[in-house]
């Protein structure tokens, strides 16, 4: 059998039904004001700003003993992929 199975029952009213009478609740209005920064968002930029400049330093400065400049490139962007899914996840 390669269709699908649906009972008999399935378009019968049920007892346990999702709607109910209650009124809808009420939508919550979106501000349109700037929202202000706050501790939060300086933390996350002092953060991001420190590991930039980690980066920085180290692929500009690195004497290349422990890899080439595209490998720390390399790194730097897998890094920063990952910090932004991370902060995407987050907000999310």
């Amino acid at each position: 059998m390669t269709e699908l199975v649906q009972s008999t029952r399935a378009a019968e009213d049920s007892e346990c039904s999702d709607v109910s009478g209650a009124p809808a609740p009420m939508a919550v209005p979106v501000s349109r004001e700037p929202h202000r920064l706050g501790w939060r968002g300086v933390w996350w930029f002092a953060c991001g700003a420190a590991a930039s400049l980690a980066i920085v330093w180290f692929i500009i400065f690195s004497r290349g003993e422990i890899g080439s400049k595209a490998e720390w490139f390399f790194g730097a962007v897998v890094f920063c992929v990952v910090m932004v899914t991370m902060w995407q996840t987050i907000n999310i």
